[in-house]
């Protein structure tokens, strides 16, 4: 059980070590592949440096399935007194026994076996000639090369198509439609135009079984923060929940309505404020998860949210910005450094043979970029900070050093001090709230980002990936991030 026990974090030379779990419906499976590979490498790297009894991660920051993977990682952890490896081990059955459909014919949770696919005529180009089309042709083709090449989808990627599209969604388990609603403002009459809601029950069931509820943690327990996203749909902002305290004592959440980002519009706003002094709960963890056109949204202290992967579908500016307003209000220490780990589970690249050709592809593909890792500038930025700081305060230790007369040196750190005192009017605007140079230095912190990512495989990819919750498919995206891991954590 020493892996969950915390080390002491109060030198500020140990770093802290957080992990950022992207949205992406069934892609989550990949995340537990890549926890599983990241708990041998890191607990086999902690040992080696005698620090063993750490946590594993400070941090577990997510949105979408992502916060719903790193709410029930974390609450086996801290609730069910799990060890690290034990807690993706319950994240690995809760994907696997929670989520997967089994093939079968005797329940309304199983999904029909391949075997019989072949009585339907949407499978028969896959067991029978393929028609004339899906072979490029010199008739068809202007490419010498591409004679005789499939256009075809594999087996496998037809597989996972057909079993998505036609079957998934009739089973009762994880998806379960709750309502089938007409057009009422342009009375289209349009069967396309009719739209399909998802009950989040049968997800929210297997969540609260696999998980623990509310979670509310302590760092002075040792005990890993974490962070959940969503977006407030009137303000159009992320909003964070917390499991850690706010500089009051109270679990919390606070933005301001009207305001850039959520941030105070002037002296005179009042915030919003969403208390959970008890923990993060399940509704707050469903409400990171209710994507739009799928699923109602979800209603917290009168406040309705989606899914916080909208807008920031890889959390990590949520996760550098509550890290240091954590230490600079609460802990009232320096901001200890922090090694991230960032699990991709869309695909940021393809090969350029790859370009889409159809329909399925170009969705397909517009699904990776839109929801993939755009936190390269959030990096950049924290790391441009850091420098600045770094360079602020190595100039003053040269003029200090520099300065031989007490009297000077005095004279200079007094005007030093007071230049730290005043307002930083930029950051101040922007923010809408009084900062100072002073507070902008206390917020200095290193951080070191590893990403771990998706690749595409266009064997096997469709538009409908997100919602692909077969065992075989779930079965391989595991075994995916797991070798994934493997291959990119070298220490």
């Amino acid at each position: 059980m020493t892996e969950r026990v915390s080390s002491n974090h109060n030198d500020k030379h140990n770093k802290q070590r957080a992990l950022v779990l992207q949205g992406g419906g069934a892609l989550g499976a990949y995340e537990v592949g890549v926890l599983k590979g990241l708990c041998k490498k890191l607990i086999e790297k902690d040992k080696e440096r005698g620090i063993d009894k750490r946590s594993l991660f400070d941090i577990v920051a997510g949105t979408s399935i992502g916060a719903m993977n790193a709410a029930v990682l974390v609450s086996n952890v801290v609730k069910k007194d799990k060890t690290w490896s034990e807690a993706v081990g319950e994240l690995e059955r809760f994907w696997k026994e929670g989520i997967a459909l089994e093939e079968g014919v005797n329940s309304s949770e199983d999904i029909v076996p391949v075997g019989i696919f072949r009585i339907f005529p949407w499978w028969k180009p896959w067991t029978e000639q393929p028609p004339k089309w899906a072979l490029c042709t010199k008739e068809n083709s202007k490419d010498e090369k591409a004679v005789n090449t499939k256009v075809l989808a594999t087996e496998e990627a037809a597989r996972r198509y057909y079993s998505t599209k036609v079957f998934v969604y009739g089973g009762k388990k994880v998806f379960s439609i709750k309502d089938i609603r007409v057009d009422t403002k342009f009375l289209d009459h349009d069967p396309l135009a009719n739209w399909i809601v998802l009950d989040d029950i049968p997800l929210r069931s297997q969540i609260e079984a696999y998980g623990d509820f509310p979670i509310a943690t302590r760092f002075d327990k040792g005990e890993p923060r974490l962070l959940i996203t969503a977006v407030d749909i009137v303000e159009g902002v992320t909003v964070t929940f917390d499991s850690y305290k706010k500089a009051d004592g109270k679990r919390k959440t606070v933005y301001y309505p009207g305001g850039k980002y959520g941030r105070k519009k002037d002296e005179n706003s009042n915030p919003i404020v969403i208390e959970y002094e008890d923990g993060i709960t399940l509704d707050q963890v469903m409400a990171g998860g209710a994507l739009p056109e799928f699923y109602d949204p979800k209603e917290i202290n009168g406040r309705k949210f989606w899914d916080g992967g909208i807008l920031s579908n890889t959390p990590l500016h949520e996760l550098l910005s509550a890290h240091k307003d954590y230490w600079v209000n609460v802990g009232n220490k320096e901001v200890p450094d922090l090694e991230i780990y960032i699990v991709n589970v869309h695909s940021s690249t393809i090969e350029d043979s790859n370009i889409p050709k159809n329909y399925d592809e170009v969705r397909d593909r517009n699904f990776d970029i839109l929801y993939g890792d755009r936190t390269y500038h959030d990096q950049c930025s924290a790391s441009l900070v850091t420098d600045y700081i770094d360079f602020i305060t190595n100039l003053h230790d040269l003029a200090n050093d520099h300065i031989k007369d007490d009297n000077e040196k005095n004279a200079f750190q007094k005007k030093f001090e007071k230049l730290q005192k005043e307002k930083a009017k930029a950051t101040s605007d922007t923010l809408g709230e009084n900062i100072t140079h002073e507070d902008l230095i206390r917020g200095r912190f290193e951080t070191k980002i590893i990403r771990i990512e998706r690749k595409h495989d266009v064997t096997t990819s469709t538009s409908l990936k997100g919602a692909d919750i077969t065992i075989q498919t779930i079965d391989a995206l595991i075994d995916q991030g797991e070798k994934d891991t493997k291959d990119i954590i070298v220490f």
